[in-house]
C-alpha cells in the first residue's frame, strides 16, 4: 500500500477517508432514527469486510474499498474510490431502518496541528453530491477510467470549509459524495468517464461474498482484507503500520493512538508479503522503531508509551529470514540485521535467571507509563510470553532478584535458538562469516542443552523445567517448538507428534490446536490462552512439521486451519484473534471481559490462511 491518496488511514474510524499527503479528511457519519450520531465506526459495527484494492492507472494511484455496516438495527453498504486528489464515497441503505437515517458529511483536517507548514492544506473544499442508484457503479467505472469533462451535473453542490458546518443529507437517496483534496470541485467534473490508456480492464470483484472464488483465491482474499483494512497512517510517526486491530488503538487509557506488539507485527509482515512487499517491510521497520535503549523490542510500543520492563516472543529473525527467502532483498536485510542482533543479545543477558543456559520469561523493575502495565510481577512476566493467562504459568513463582519466573521455558528457549539460526543465515548472506560462526556455535550448544535438560522421556515430550529440576506437568503447543527450531532429534520429533499432537485426548480434534492440552483442568474455561485455538500456535507448529518432513500431520493441520477460518468468515465475516476449541466460535466471549476476548478483525487470524496456502504451494 502506498502512503498517498485517499484511504481509510485514520485509525479511529473506518468511515474516515484521509488524503495523503494533504491530510484532508472526509468523514461520513450516520444519524439513526433515535437521534444518535455515529461518527466513529469500528469493527463491532462491521457486518462484512469487502475488498480493498489498489492500482496505478496512467501514472495516477487509485484505491477502492467497500464494507457493510450494521448499527442500531440499520444496515448500509459503504464504499469509496480515490483517484489522485479526487474522492468518491457513498452510502447505500440496505433496509427500511437505514432509509430513515441521515447521512452526515464533514470535511476537516484532523491532523492539521501536526507539523504542517503554512499553506500546505487548502482552506476551502467542495463536495459535489451525486445521486446514483448504486454508488458502486460509479466506483467501478472510476476504477478503469479517467474522470473528465462530462454532461451530467451533480444534483447539489456544497461549499465546505474544513472544520466548518456538517452537511446533512437523506440516506434514502443512494448518494455519492465527491471531494477534491486540491481545492474546489471542478464545474466540469462529474461521473462521466473516459477510457484510460494502458492496461486492459480486468473487472475487480467488489462483492462481500468470497465463496465463489477458487479456494486458494478465497483464502488469500480473506488474509489480505484483514491486513489491508487494519493498515493505518500514523501522523506523528509519519509512517504506515498495521496494528493488530484498529479497535486496540482508540482508548487513550489503554494503548493510545497506535499499538505494535512484536510477534504480532512480524507475523503481519509475513501476511502482508503475500501481496505487498513494501507493506511487509513497513511493518518490520515500524516495530523495530520501538527498540529501547537496552536493545529489546517492548511487549507494548504505542501511543501511550512502551513497556521497557519486558519484551515478547523473539520471532523477528525467523520472520525476516522468510521475507528474504521470498524476495531476496539484500538492502533490506542489511538495514534490519543490526537491530535483530541487538534484540537477540537481550535474551541471554536478562532472561537466564538461574544461569543454566536456558531462558525464562521475565520483567525488570523499570517503571511503566500506564498504571495497569505494572512491571516486575508474575503477570508482567506472563505478558512477556505473549500467552497472557496461560495455565502453564499459573503457580510459577516470580523471582524478584533474577527478574524472571522460576521456570525454564521450552517455547522461549526454542524461539531463541531459531533466532540464532536465522541470524547465522543472515550473517552469511551479508558476508559476515565470523558473526555467522558465532551464531551457529550458540545454536548447536542450545540444541544440546534443550535435549539434555528439557526432554521428558517418560512423557515423550519436550516440556518446561522448574528450577529445582522437576519437569512441568502443564503443557501447550510450545512443546512442539523444538521442531520449528530444528533442535529435536528425528525420533523425539516423531514420538511427540504421534503421542501428543495427533492424540485427540490432548491436542488433536476437529478444531485445533488448543492452547493448553485438553487434559488440563483449565482447558474447558475457553477464555484467551486457556484452551482456545490461536493462529500463531498453528503457524509455528505447522512450520516445524514441514521442517521434519511430517507432511501428513502438516497437511491435516493446514486443512483444519482453513476450515476453522472459513467457518466464522462465511457465517459472520470475521477473522478472529482466537477461537473456541470446542465449537470454533470466535464470538462466544464478551468483548469487555478482562479475562480475555477475541477481536473480530485481527490481523494474525490470517495465519490460518497462510498455512493452507503454503500447503497448496500457492
Amino acid at each position: 500500500m502506498k502512503p498517498e491518496g485517499w484511504g481509510p488511514w485514520n485509525v479511529r474510524a473506518v468511515n474516515a477517508l484521509v488524503h495523503l499527503p494533504s491530510g484532508l479528511e472526509l468523514r461520513l457519519g450516520i444519524r439513526t432514527p433515535d437521534g444518535t450520531e455515529h461518527w466513529e465506526l469500528r469493527w463491532r459495527q462491521m457486518e462484512r469486510l469487502g475488498p480493498l484494492l489498489e492500482r496505478d492507472l496512467d501514472g495516477e494511484h487509485r484505491r477502492m474499498g467497500k464494507v457493510r455496516l450494521r448499527l442500531a438495527g440499520a444496515t448500509f453498504s459503504y464504499g469509496f474510490l480515490g483517484a489522485g486528489p479526487y474522492l468518491s464515497a457513498g452510502l447505500s441503505p440496505l433496509d427500511d431502518t437505514a432509509r430513515q437515517c441521515k447521512l452526515l458529511v464533514r470535511l476537516w483536517h484532523p491532523w492539521g496541528d501536526l507539523d504542517n507548514p503554512a499553506g500546505r492544506y487548502p482552506q476551502q473544499g467542495e463536495a459535489a453530491v451525486i445521486s446514483a442508484s448504486h454508488f458502486e457503479d460509479v466506483l467501478m467505472r472510476s476504477w478503469f477510467q479517467r474522470l473528465v469533462h462530462g454532461n451530467e451535473d451533480p444534483i447539489e453542490r456544497h461549499g465546505l470549509t474544513p472544520g466548518g458546518p456538517v452537511l446533512e443529507l437523506s440516506v434514502a437517496d443512494n448518494l455519492s459524495v465527491r471531494v477534491n483534496a486540491a481545492g474546489e470541485y471542478p464545474e466540469d467534473m462529474d461521473d462521466t468517464l473516459q477510457g484510460a490508456s494502458g492496461e486492459a480492464a480486468v473487472q475487480p470483484d467488489l462483492s462481500f461474498d468470497t465463496e465463489k472464488l477458487q479456494p486458494d483465491q478465497e483464502l488469500e482474499e480473506i488474509l489480505w482484507r484483514g491486513v489491508a483494512w487494519n493498515t493505518i497512517w500514523h501522523p506523528r510517526k509519519k509512517m504506515l503500520m498495521t496494528p493488530v486491530s484498529r479497535d486496540w488503538c482508540v482508548d487513550e487509557n489503554n494503548f493510545g493512538d497506535y499499538v505494535l506488539f512484536p510477534w504480532d507485527t512480524f507475523f503481519c509482515a509475513l501476511l502482508a508479503a503475500r501481496r505487498d512487499e513494501e507493506l511487509a517491510y513497513a511493518n518490520v521497520r515500524a516495530v523495530l522503531g520501538e527498540m529501547t535503549e537496552r536493545g529489546m523490542l517492548p511487549n507494548v510500543g504505542g501511543g501511550a508509551g512502551q513497556t521497557k520492563d519486558r519484551s515478547q516472543p523473539p520471532v523477528g529473525g525467523y520472520c525476516v529470514w522468510k521475507l528474504y527467502e521470498q524476495f531476496g532483498n539484500d538492502a533490506f536485510l542489511a538495514e534490519v540485521y543490526p537491530q535483530l542482533a541487538r534484540w537477540h543479545a537481550f535474551w541471554m543477558k536478562y532472561r537466564d535467571g538461574n544461569g543454566d543456559g536456558l531462558l525464562e520469561w521475565g520483567s525488570d523493575p523499570i517503571p511503566a507509563p500506564v498504571d495497569w502495565w505494572k512491571p516486575h510481577t508474575q503477570q508482567a512476566a506472563k505478558w512477556e510470553s505473549g500467552l497472557d493467562n496461560s495455565p502453564m504459568y499459573e503457580d510459577i513463582p516470580f523471582n524478584e532478584e533474577a527478574n524472571t519466573l522460576e521456570l525454564a521455558d521450552i517455547g522461549l528457549t526454542c524461539l531463541y535458538a531459531a533466532d540464532a539460526e536465522a541470524l547465522a543465515k543472515m550473517a552469511d548472506a551479508l558476508g559476515k562469516p565470523d558473526e555467522a560462526g558465532r551464531y551457529r556455535e550458540e545454536y548447536e550448544a542450545l540444541k544440546v542443552r534443550i535435549n539434555d535438560l528439557m526432554w521428558d522421556e517418560e512423557r515423550g515430550l519436550y516440556v518446561n523445567r522448574h528450577w529445582d529440576g522437576r519437569f512441568a506437568n502443564r503443557y501447550s503447543p510450545t512443546s512442539f517448538y523444538p521442531l520449528l527450531a530444528g533442535v529435536a532429534t528425528p525420533e523425539r520429533a516423531e514420538r511427540s507428534v504421534r503421542e501428543h499432537l495427533m492424540n485427540p485426548d490432548e491436542f488433536w480434534g476437529e478444531w485445533v490446536i488448543p492452547s493448553i492440552a485438553r487434559t488440563d483442568p483449565n482447558f474447558h474455561v475457553q477464555k484467551y490462552w486457556q484452551g482456545r485455538v490461536w493462529p500463531p500456535f498453528n503457524f509455528l507448529v505447522y512450520e516445524g512439521l514441514r521442517r521434519y518432513g511430517l507432511d501428513d500431520a502438516a497437511d491435516q493441520l493446514a486443512e483444519k486451519s482453513a476450515a476453522l477460518l472459513l467457518k466464522e468468515w462465511r457465517e459472520e465475516g470475521h477473522i478472529h484473534e482466537n477461537y473456541n476449541a470446542l465449537t470454533a466460535d470466535g464470538d462466544d466471549v464478551d468483548p469487555a471481559d478482562p479475562e480475555g476476548s477475541s477481536d473480530p478483525i485481527y490481523t494474525w487470524g490470517g495465519l490460518l490462511a497462510l498455512i493452507a496456502l503454503d500447503k497448496k504451494k500457492v
